[in-house]
């Protein structure tokens, strides 16, 4: 029967204070070592897609689980100034792919969300509490979610090319029942406000397709006429965001297919658009964003850069739509340069307040945009975290590194490494992919459409030393591994490379892979123990050879048929071999594992041998740390100690572990940095 440590709070664990039943050398114990769940916010992040709004919360889709399963979770902005991920019920209603505009309606106090994966509909009667599943959307492939306040319409996405026509579905009980009302409409082109629908049709005898709309939800259609001669392009009607201020619907035009920089679209009655310039504009501005707050109409505008690698510049004013004038206002004052304005940027909370969110954070206004507080960041998953100068810097792949000054609570933007990839992930996915080392020797891996490097520097700021670089464009990743003195970089890609370093990079060798079937043979993780190189290969199979000439053979024995291990981990002496259901350490040749039953119930881990749920709990890493075998899955953290007890860190979960030789970090799942021991 195996001991649960009882002198243990859920939040702490003092090693000293229960080692007396340890068998003290199996994992190296270190009676000087304190466990205990500190959360740290992470490094801020841009959120995702903006979904909608209930209430004064704004709903955004998660950009920061790169590891966690089932993706995107939402995150809600709350009025009351602060950010906090949705609780589960949301996340399982915020699984869907993203892009469209308001994808969270209301329609008679309720609002729906379609996951569009699957073409289920979510609802919500209490505010977004709790959301419940309302039943599949027939015949639609993950469609667009729209309402007119009354009735709930579903616009079937087009299976092929732009060319195919969608259907335009209407419920009149709450998602229960669909009936098509409209076919043949092109593209996303459909709009849906009260006692009005309007959509472009495809029509035989008119290649540029008719406007139609409807007064009685569909009922009867009214044509409009060409879409050629109203000036209503397909390409334009539809993508367009229309609010309503003053009695009248207005709209940001498109710059495509007409010029329309510096102008205010306003919407008729029939659903057409006319277009009013705006005194103030450049005809190089066009508008982005229109936020009715109060009584006043505030928009964003962005002025065209000169060439591609400049990010947009974003401007702030209030529009008066009885002159048609623009007055530019102050954007808050941002550390990191130039300002970018995510999930539809400028927002309004409580009818009065103005919220901006930008990629570093959000702004709050409640004097009309005259002085700014800055009211917080949503917090990523970080996938490389390390110490300089007792600076911790932390960041997501492709994404700017940043810094918490020791003894302060917030991150700094930095430009640390910005020199190697030439600030590129500012405007596409390029850029420092990934950060392993510690203090005073780093190595940092770059990708960029010409190819890969991997850079040892001293720290963030110090002149860096290429040690690898390949040309190859078809590189799908490459990752590097550190174990002390010996350095790995596998280069994926058809006809993968494996290079090590046994003097921190000093000299590289390149080594040949196992004769694994697999058609990207690259491993996915590299260990060095024993004299030998220990490597995990796609496909779930483990080799080893000697370190020097010799060659490879299968490490298998004792592993299970099923769920079996894909990463390898050196800690502190130990060979680990991690699998999404058990953690094995090698003990006379074989694999054996780590987690007795108990704990692994504590964990909510399936079965070994069980096929599981999409949304079981998987272990995501493990390590040894001050004696003490740390475990990390999505929702817990287990302490196992030589003995087999153990204690359950059950306020967070961890993605992955960072040990930085005196703290041990994890990447909590729902955003920040969890401090579990030091």
């Amino acid at each position: 029967m195996l001991a649960t440590a009882v002198c243990l709070s859920a939040t702490s664990l003092l090693l000293n204070a229960c080692s007396e039943d340890a068998v003290d050398g199996d994992w190296g114990i270190d009676e000087n070592v304190t466990f205990e769940v500190e959360q740290l916010q992470g490094p801020p992040e841009e959120p995702g897609d903006y979904l909608g709004r209930i209430g004064d919360n704004l709903y955004f889709a998660g950009n920061n689980n790169l590891h966690l399963r089932p993706s995107n979770p939402a995150t809600v902005y709350s009025a009351a100034a602060r950010w906090h991920y949705a609780p589960a019920e949301v996340t399982a209603a915020a699984r869907g792919d993203g892009g469209h505009r308001e994808q969270i309606v209301e329609v008679d106090g309720e609002f729906f969300y379609l996951f569009e994966g699957g073409a289920v509909l979510y609802g919500t009667s209490d505010g977004g509490q709790t959301w419940q599943e309302m039943g599949d959307v027939p015949e639609v492939g993950g469609g667009r979610l729209l309402g007119d306040g009354e009735h709930l319409y579903v616009l079937e996405s087009p299976v092929g090319g732009p060319s195919d026509a969608s259907v335009l579905w209407r419920s009149d009980d709450r998602g229960e029942t669909w009936q098509p009302i409209l076919e043949a409409i092109q593209r996303d082109a459909v709009r849906a406000m009260p006692d009005l629908l309007v959509a472009a049709v495809a029509a035989e005898s008119d290649w540029s397709g008719r406007l139609v709309r409807s007064t009685d939800a569909g009922a009867t259609w009214e044509d409009l006429g060409s879409m050629r001669d109203l000036g209503s392009y397909i390409e334009r009607f539809g993508a367009e965001e229309w609010v309503k201020f003053d009695g009248e619907w207005l709209t940001p035009p498109l710059k495509h297919p007409y010029d329309m920089d510096g102008h205010l679209g306003v919407v008729d009655d029939d659903g057409l658009v006319d277009y009013r310039p705006l005194a103030g504009l450049s005809e190089t501005d066009s508008l982005e964003t229109l936020t009715p707050c109060g009584d006043k109409l505030y928009a964003t505008a962005r002025d065209e850069p000169d060439n591609l690698d400049t990010p947009y510049g974003t401007r702030l004013g209030r529009i008066d739509t009885a002159s048609d004038t623009w007055t530019e206002l102050e954007l808050p004052e941002e550390t990191y340069i130039p300002l970018r304005l995510s999930g539809g940027g400028l927002h309004c909370v409580g009818g009065e307040s103005l919220v901006v969110i930008t990629d570093a954070g959000a702004w709050r206004s409640d004097d009309g945009a005259q002085t700014w507080q800055q009211v917080g960041s949503p917090f990523s998953t970080p996938t490389y975290l390390f110490r300089s100068d007792g600076d911790l810097y932390s960041g997501q792949s492709f994404s700017p590194t940043w810094k918490k000054p020791q003894d302060q609570s917030r991150w700094e933007h930095t430009t640390a490494f910005r020199e190697l990839s030439d600030g590129l992930y500012e405007v596409s996915f390029e850029g420092v992919r990934d950060v392993h080392g510690s203090d005073g020797r780093l190595f940092v891996t770059v990708e960029t459409d010409e190819g890969a490097a991997v850079y040892r520097t001293s720290g963030p700021q110090a002149d860096p030393d290429e040690i690898w670089a390949s040309p190859q464009t078809n590189i799908l990743e490459v990752r590097v591994h550190v174990d002390g003195d010996h350095v790995a970089i596998a280069e994926h890609r058809l006809g993968s490379g494996l290079f090590v370093s046994h003097d921190g990079g000093d000299s590289l060798e390149q080594v040949d892979l196992p004769p694994t079937d697999y058609g990207i043979p690259a491993p996915n993780s590299v260990a060095f123990f024993d004299g030998r190189i220990w490597v995990a290969m796609p496909g779930f199979e483990l080799w080893s050879k000697p370190i020097g000439d010799g060659d490879w053979r299968r490490e298998e024995r004792g592993l299970p048929e099923t769920h079996r291990p894909d990463a390898l981990r050196h800690a502190h002496g130990r060979l680990l071999a991690v699998s999404s259901r058990q953690v094995y350490r090698r003990v006379d040749g074989r694999w054996q594992g780590v987690l007795s039953d108990e704990i692994r119930h504590a964990l909510d881990l399936p079965a070994i041998e069980a096929f599981g749920e999409f949304d079981d709990p998987d272990i995501h890493d493990a390590t040894v740390f001050g004696g003490v075998l740390v475990v990390a899955t999505d929702t817990k953290i287990a302490l196992v100690r030589p003995d087999d007890s153990y204690d359950i860190l059950d306020e967070t979960g961890g993605v992955e572990l960072f040990d930085l030789g005196t703290e041990l970090y994890a990447a909590a799942p729902n955003g920040g940095l969890v401090r579990v021991a030091r």
